[in-house]
Parts: structure tokens; C-alpha cells; sequence
């Protein structure tokens, strides 16, 4: 099963309508219960180098979860799930990436955490 929803997708401007920064958030699903992962995707891209800290045009991060430690989890469509509680978060515009790993940590659920920046 592999299935992908968009969380979010836009960009900022600034002032005078010049866009510095393009977004892209991702929630996806692969593969069966035992070898499958959810995947949260954060892309920041086409990064005006007024605003890049480090010169960086491009900025991903991601968490990976492996199907097999969502056992406990109170729902089988894990997919929705977490697409229901990201747009929670983003309605109470807080930071998804950072209330997502809380929310993991809370219900003792393992992930992995990567940004192309740490390669």
C-alpha cells in the first residue's frame, strides 16, 4: 500500500510580493503492516538567500515510523490518523515537525528523525 497526502503547500512573501521561501508538507504510507513506514516530509525550498542562513536553497527534514511499532495505537488506518492529528496541530498553527516527535515520544512510539543537512 503506498498512498501519500499534501499537509501543506505554499509560500512566504515578503514584503512587495517577492517569494523567499516555498513549502511543501507530505504524510506518506508504504508498504504492509510488517516491513511498512509512515513518513512525515517537511521541504523548504527555493530559498531566497536574503533569508538563508547558510547559503542552503533547500531544506528537508523528515520522521520515520515503521508500521510494527504502531501496534498499540487505538486505530488501524495509521495514514489518517496521523493526517487528522498533523491538521490539528496546523489549525493551532504550531510546529508540526516538533508536536509530531512530542506526540510520538508521549505514546512511546519509536521513529527516526533525518535532514539532508546531517549527510
Amino acid at each position: 500500500m503506498n498512498n501519500s497526502i499534501t499537509i501543506d503547500q505554499g509560500e512566504q512573501k515578503i514584503e512587495g510580493g517577492k517569494t523567499v521561501i516555498k513549502r511543501l508538507f507530505t504524510l506518506s504510507e508504504e508498504g504492509d503492516y510488517e516491513t511498512g513506514i509512515i513518513k512525515y516530509h517537511q521541504l523548504f525550498y527555493d530559498i531566497d538567500k536574503s533569508i538563508s542562513v547558510l547559503g542552503e536553497e533547500e531544506n528537508e527534514k523528515w520522521i520515520i515510523i515503521n508500521k510494527r511499532d504502531l501496534k498499540d495505537l487505538p486505530a488501524s488506518d495509521f495514514l489518517a490518523y496521523f493526517h487528522v492529528l498533523l491538521k490539528d496541530f496546523q489549525r493551532k498553527e504550531l510546529d508540526l515537525l516538533k508536536e509530531l516527535k512530542a506526540h510520538l515520544n508521549k505514546i512511546n512510539v519509536k521513529f527516526e528523525e533525518g535532514d539532508w543537512q546531517s549527510f
